[in-house]
């Protein structure tokens, strides 16, 4: 690697399998706050941090051949740390090669689980479930990756508001309204935002978040909200918590009203039902004009109308 802005990581990491940097640090657009998504590819393991010199890495195991994502999106803008097998290099090739195809079964992937969390949504709205909301937000943000992949770039959360205000057209500009009015994002105040990301961090460390991961996106969110992108700010912390949330996989009983408090707090919720189920048909709707688009019928049955 030589003195390139990989180094460190190059010195610090010792694998004998491949090893790639993902995210945002691979182009310019990167704060110097983020942190480096690192991808070590010797199979499915837990997910390691590293610091050095208040450089944060994020290290996750996953397979080439088996992607833990379900796609290949993420290998086409891959940049090798090592390889000294040259096993990995010729994937990231095919990957870009095929980007047209590989990112739009990606899009065709997000809106699948956009659907399915609009539909989660509805009936839990029908049930009278105090976690609809939730489900809600985890739609949109499965919506607005879907748009990222239609976009052909990979999602960027504490980019992707600077990517979205660079889109034209009615597809996304349909998408992007559904997207910004299910989160609330014209909400977006300096104290809102703040609170938003205490309690994001708080229910990151109660899903096992690693602190050095939760130090990075307490760190992004503070820069945002440094420099006034309270939309964007709003929009990365609400994804976070999603994320977190849906990495808790299923809860049997409901969520605990210790992490249902924090997740209020973190996803800043509509607690209208009636704007509840606007949004839901506007995700829905949204959902289904993007996935005409990129050739994949959202699915109609089984919904609450």
């Amino acid at each position: 690697m030589g003195g390139g802005p990989d180094s460190w990581l190059a010195a610090r990491l010792d694998y004998a399998a491949p090893v790639a940097l993902g995210g945002c640090r691979r182009g310019p657009r990167s704060f110097a706050c983020c942190e480096y998504n690192v991808t070590v590819f010797d199979g499915h393991g837990p997910t390691e941090e590293l610091e050095d010199g208040g450089r944060i890495a994020i290290i996750r195991h996953d397979s080439a051949t088996d992607p833990s994502s379900g796609t290949f999106a993420h290998l086409a803008g891959l940049r090798v740390i090592s390889d000294p097998e040259w096993a990995l290099a010729p994937r990231i090739s095919a990957a870009a090669e095929a980007r047209g195809r590989v990112f739009a079964h990606a899009a065709k992937s997000a809106l699948v689980d956009a659907e399915m969390m609009a539909i989660r949504a509805r009936a839990s709205l029908s049930s009278g479930s105090r976690e609809a909301p939730f489900w809600l937000k985890c739609a949109a943000y499965s919506l607005a990756g879907a748009l990222s992949y239609h976009a052909m770039a990979e999602p960027s959360p504490a980019h992707m508001m600077a990517a979205f205000r660079a889109m034209q057209g009615p597809a996304p500009g349909d998408a992007l309204q559904a997207v910004g009015e299910c989160l609330g994002l014209e909400r977006a105040t300096p104290s809102l935002v703040s609170r938003m990301a205490r309690s994001a961090a708080g229910f990151a460390r109660m899903a096992g978040a690693g602190p050095l991961a939760v130090a990075a996106m307490e760190a992004k969110a503070a820069h945002l909200a440094s420099e006034s992108l309270l939309a964007d700010c709003h929009y990365y912390v609400g994804h976070a918590a999603c994320a977190a949330l849906r990495a808790r996989r299923a809860y049997a009983h409901g969520i605990p009203d210790a992490e249902f408090h924090a997740l209020r707090v973190a996803l800043d919720p509509e607690g209208n039902a009636q704007r509840l189920e606007r949004h839901a048909g506007l995700v829905e709707a949204a959902t289904a004009g993007l996935a005409a688009r990129v050739g994949w019928a959202a699915p109609r049955a089984g919904r609450d109308s």
